[in-house]
């Protein structure tokens, strides 16, 4: 089965075009560009990695600080990616509904442990109730935000869905991988779900955050009984001492300016680009923005063009509800950005792109 394609894939541009890792500007890894490297962990102890991973309790006990709720509500682990395979292998052969878009890999972890996969649209997602009150499915899946666009489900349509999970003995897991991208009353929000409903799982990502997608380090939200069921499909010293103790010392908290500067940033990139003629799709909330590229403009050409500069874009072909005119970006710090914007212009200069057509 072939692997589901992502973005960051620096070094490998980097190779290609002989330029050295530290010149290439990767808008398409939705990391935390903003975070000086005096916040970023460090695992500092080398005695660390010399003996078998400890208790991750200090771990929990931090993160549910964080999350607002109970130690016994937290299941660390290496990456949320990881737990999207457990989680399938849970629910092996049973039924799923993914909310589109969604992250690739639910569909290639899906298929690896026979499951069963339907799909609709975020737009028709209310549509499904019936179906999910009628016992259909065993989980329901929902990115929120969703990627690649960002755009957040409302809080009462997300309430009225887990309640019909509940009805309908479904799961809903929802995948928080850019929560932390977003202010603090989502995760409060997300906290009072949890306690409202013990059908409603969270799963969550620290590495995008961080910038530290190689600490690869995640964790879920959820009753006891589900995360009982979960930890029971894991490894033994999933996470190394190294992870477990530079995250537990960490002040999670400290994180919550960034989704500020994330929103003026992106809305400078969106700015920017509507200027030149592409259009923002949906409402973008968090680290990353889609757009529809100007008519004329043919995006494997700009991503090859702008490889060439050392710079990397998300293509979105391998998305079912885009194609062939979308690219995804990242936010980063706008001497980045404009760096973008630049060479972007000197691409449309060259191709002599103009509106699009209705």
């Amino acid at each position: 089965m072939e692997n589901a394609r992502h973005g960051g894939n620096a070094i490998d541009v980097a190779r290609m075009h002989g330029l050295p890792i530290s010149e290439v500007l990767d808008f398409s890894a939705s990391l935390n560009d903003f975070i000086p490297e005096s916040e970023m962990p460090h695992p500092h102890d080398g005695n660390l990695i010399t003996a078998y991973p400890g208790s991750d309790e200090s771990l929990r006990i931090n993160l549910a600080k964080y999350s607002a709720v109970s130690p016994e509500n937290i299941l660390p682990g290496p990456g949320l990616s990881y737990f999207i395979y457990r989680i399938a292998e849970l629910f092996s052969g049973r039924k799923s509904l993914l909310v589109r878009p969604a992250f690739s890999e639910y569909y290639r972890a899906f298929k690896v442990h026979g499951m069963e996969i339907s799909s609709c649209p975020a737009a028709s997602i209310m549509d499904m109730l019936p179906e999910i009150r009628q016992r259909k499915f065993s989980i329901v899946c929902i990115n929120r935000p969703d990627t690649p666009t960002g755009n957040l489900l409302d809080r009462d349509d997300l309430m009225e869905l887990s309640v019909a999970c509940s009805e309908g003995k479904a799961y809903l897991f929802i995948d928080e991988a850019f929560i932390d991208f977003l202010p603090a009353e989502e995760r409060d929000f997300s906290a009072e779900l949890l306690r409202r409903n013990s059908h409603v799982v969270f799963g969550r990502s620290l590495t995008k955050i961080f910038s530290t997608p190689s600490l690869r380090i995640g964790y879920l939200i959820g009753s006891r009984d589900f995360l009982t069921r979960v930890e029971n499909l894991m490894e033994p010293w999933t996470l190394g001492n190294h992870i477990i103790e530079t995250f537990s010392r960490i002040d999670f908290h400290s994180l919550d300016k960034y989704s500020r500067i994330v929103n003026e940033e992106r809305q400078f990139l969106i700015r920017s680009l509507n200027s030149m003629g592409f259009q923002v799709m949906g409402n973008p909330c968090a680290n990353y923005a889609t757009f529809r590229v100007p008519y004329g403009i043919k995006v494997p050409e700009l991503d090859n063009f702008l490889q060439k500069r050392g710079i990397i874009v998300r293509t979105l072909e391998d998305f079912p509800d885009f194609g062939k005119e979308f690219i995804r970006i990242s936010v980063k710090r706008r001497e980045k950005t404009e760096i973008l914007m630049s060479a972007i212009r000197d691409y449309m200069g060259m191709n002599r792109a103009g509106p699009r057509e209705q």
